[in-house]
């Protein structure tokens, strides 16, 4: 039995059976990707939800035809995995975590859209991604970069923007489009300024990189612990022998000044006595934030205002889950429409 994809692409292997003088020989064409081409983008820099840019991809070569082509994005450059990226999962908004698709399965070759900001640690550059199929399914990846400025514009007129933007594509009934308004629109609604934590401070916190909170790493790497879940603390391998029992954890960068750290248990959440020791082994424990009134979120870092513009995402969220059960489905049927064409010309 052999393993999946341990054959070598664009090769024919043999296959021999031999019994006492009789020999079964069966030969198997091995399909490859398609050759890579030429990917790129134009303007090369702009402004996000203001500038029309266009992704186009040319050249591409393979005998499987006819060649399909797909479009998205990573709102951060450093966030690219190209040598996991898997095919045939491409029906969705996300392909996978942080890569927004701009445009489905299809033959065209182009695609203009709007782009989210990049980050200012990365200088606002965004990566943008073409995946090639040919007819069996066989893909390859090229990436291009760009670069994004933020629109300066404060909560309320963001939402505004991004609201009319989000009414005009759904009322185009064009399928591409909406799905392209709406992960622009997500990535813009979700953009974290990550400035001042770039991936390299924090891998020498030994943390993940800044994703979710403002300025803040992410949680410790597998095999380290801290006292505060995410934050810009060091996270200690759990076998230093800096970790005591006594060392408590602690809310991240003190519930900015907006609220009070309490303690609670993570089972019942219950507030800990006053007097208990949260300790940064016990797992059962937890700090937590209580924020002032008039502030909210986790780390009470937003105005009760500014959350809920950014609750509003919520409803996009769901749109985009509605969205994706519908491009499922009208990739597949178009899918099994190419296959059947093409079974039909060979024939």
């Amino acid at each position: 039995m052999l393993a999946p994809f341990s054959l070598p692409p664009d090769t024919s292997v043999t296959f021999k059976l031999s019994a006492r003088q009789a020999t079964l020989a069966v030969s198997i064409a091995i399909n490859g990707p398609p050759v890579k081409g030429i990917f790129s983008i134009s303007p090369n820099e702009g402004v996000e939800l203001q500038t029309k840019f266009t992704l186009f991809a040319s050249r591409f070569s393979d005998p499987d035809l006819p060649l399909a082509y797909t479009f998205g994005f990573y709102p951060s450059s450093n966030s690219t995995d190209f040598n996991s990226l898997i095919g045939n999962i491409l029906f969705f908004v996300y392909i996978k975590p942080s890569l927004f698709l701009i445009l489905g399965v299809s033959e065209i070759s182009y695609v203009e859209t709007n782009l989210p900001a990049g980050q200012i640690s990365q200088n606002f550059t965004i990566s943008c991604v073409v995946i090639c199929y040919d007819s069996l399914s066989a893909d390859s990846s090229m990436l291009v970069k760009g670069r994004v400025s933020k629109l300066e514009l404060d909560d309320s007129a963001l939402n505004q923007l991004i609201t009319s933007k989000l009414n005009d594509a759904l009322s185009s009934g064009d399928l591409d489009v909406t799905r392209s308004a709406l992960s622009v629109s997500a990535a813009v609604i979700n953009f974290v300024n990550c400035s001042r934590t770039t991936d390299l401070f924090c891998a020498q916190k030994n943390r993940f990189p800044c994703t979710v909170n403002e300025n803040v790493c992410g949680t410790c790497f597998d095999g380290f612990i801290s006292s505060s879940l995410i934050g810009n603390d060091v996270c200690f391998s759990l076998n230093s022998r800096r970790l005591t029992a006594v060392t408590k954890k602690t809310c991240t960068d003190d519930c900015n000044s907006n609220g009070v750290c309490v303690f609670r248990n993570v089972n019942t959440g219950a507030e800990l006595a006053n007097n208990s020791i949260c300790s940064i082994l016990d797992p059962t424990c937890e700090a937590t934030c209580i924020c002032n009134t008039g502030y909210d979120g986790n780390l009470c870092s937003y105005t009760s205002n500014e959350l809920q513009l950014k609750q509003g995402n919520s409803k996009l969220t769901l749109i985009l889950k509605l969205l994706n059960l519908f491009i499922y489905r009208y990739t597949s049927w178009v899918n099994k429409g190419l296959e059947y064409s093409i079974r039909e010309c060979r024939c």
